[in-house]
């Protein structure tokens, strides 16, 4: 099949970046571009980035004054056309990272409890927090090396990232983030975090466990569960989202084959006990979502492929179902990579859930055994990405991981 005219300016873009760029990253970002779908966008991020990398010390020549101004200029100007194409209300801003990998996107998000303050995860350990007060103009606050899975604490005083092990950021101030702490070693192997409401303790999941700290100084964590028997890694057990319930006494973490949810309660922190495990999926892929109810009775889950179901936990031991959704198909089936996320309005009488950065859908879930849809918005120009809803269900926050791109939309 002969190559299209965009994916034949993909590879010039690919010639344009410093001769030492090409030398590392070049075969790698080419065997992408065969197996992505190339369009415009693809075209004009590689312009943009490889403007911005020829301003990059690291790689640029003696290069003029005059040139580095026009530079400048245009990896601004294809910024902003890149934008342009976007069918929410939001804003798109990209930044090139260049990491041992290659060229990488972003793939770890989290969100204050306020929906303020957004931190993203991109190559392999790069951390970025954001404002995004306004989401037509979200403000790049301070960047740093820590890892790839983040939580924000509620009050988005405090960050924790697993990296080498969990380490804990003081981000009080956000624009001069300081590493407070780090949790034992063996944390490496966490695969979730949660914050409790009040933001003084740290839920670590771990290979079917939940280790628990105490954070009210976050220089100074304690650890209120014993260490693990065997602090080893074990993939039989890999764990995926995980919340608290808003009283903080019952903790949710996707676990075991990826279409169930363990419940447990933290009643007594010091003993996390595992309560009973509900099969959501029926053996779909994994990366569905979970949210709580505001007032901590209706837990919600969501498959990849956008089937929903309201769970009835006021008894957390025995959860039955109060009803079921479906998003359905969105034209292809979304990436098994992508997933869905869902999120309660603040009365509870809302959910939204938004398939593979695709489609969201609102449902009005006034009576939980009769959920009425609501409405839906469609994105055309979605990519593979991390993405989540901000606590309150009202903005989508969305990274891309081919061009580093972070998307705020308003829902």
């Amino acid at each position: 099949m002969n190559p299209t005219w965009a994916e034949r300016l993909a590879r010039r873009m690919v010639g344009w970046y410093p001769r030492r760029w090409r030398e590392r990253y070049a075969e790698e970002i080419l065997e992408v571009l065969d197996q992505h779908q190339v369009s415009v966008r693809t075209v004009v991020n590689l312009a943009a980035n490889a403007a911005a990398t020829r301003l990059d010390p690291a790689y640029r020549p003696a290069t003029s004054a005059t040139l580095r101004r026009f530079l400048r200029t245009g990896a601004a100007l294809l910024a902003t056309v890149a934008a342009m194409p976007a069918a929410f209300v939001g804003v798109q801003l990209a930044f090139g990272e260049e990491t041992e990998f290659g060229m990488t996107g972003a793939h770890g998000l989290a969100v204050s409890g306020d929906g303020r303050l957004v931190a993203t995860s991109s190559g392999a350990s790069r951390v970025r927090l954001w404002n995004i007060t306004d989401p037509r103009h979200p403000m790049l606050l301070s960047h740093f090396d820590a890892g790839t899975t983040l939580a924000v604490s509620p009050d988005a005083h405090t960050l924790a990232v697993i990296g080498k092990r969990v380490t804990l950021w003081n981000i009080t101030d956000p624009t001069r983030p300081a590493r407070a702490a780090a949790l034992p070693e063996y944390t490496r192997h966490a695969s979730a975090m949660a914050f409790a409401p009040d933001s003084r303790s740290l839920a670590v999941g771990y290979h079917g466990g939940v280790l628990v700290y105490d954070v009210t100084d976050p220089a100074r964590p304690r650890s209120l569960t014993p260490p693990p028997r065997q602090p080893a890694d074990d993939s039989s057990h890999d764990i995926g989202p995980s919340q608290f319930s808003p009283d903080g006494r019952l903790l949710a973490i996707k676990s075991g084959g990826s279409d169930q949810v363990t419940l447990w309660s933290l009643a007594d922190r010091s003993a996390p006990r595992s309560l009973t495990t509900v099969v959501f999926g029926h053996d779909e892929p994994p990366f569905g979502d979970l949210a709580f109810s505001p007032d901590g009775a209706t837990l919600a889950t969501a498959t990849v492929h956008g089937h929903l179901t309201l769970w009835n936990v006021t008894d957390p031991a025995s959860p039955t179902v109060a009803s079921s959704m479906d998003d359905g198909p969105v034209g292809p089936a979304p990436d098994a990579t992508v997933g869905s996320v869902l999120a309660f309005s603040l009365d509870g009488r809302t959910l939204s859930s938004v398939l593979g950065s695709v489609r969201s859908v609102r449902w009005d879930v006034t009576d939980r055994t009769r959920c009425r849809h609501v409405d839906d918005l469609t994105r055309a120009d979605a990519g593979p990405g991390s993405f989540m809803l901000t606590p309150d269900g009202r903005a989508l926050v969305s990274a891309a991981h081919g061009a580093d791109t972070l998307h705020v939309w308003t829902l």
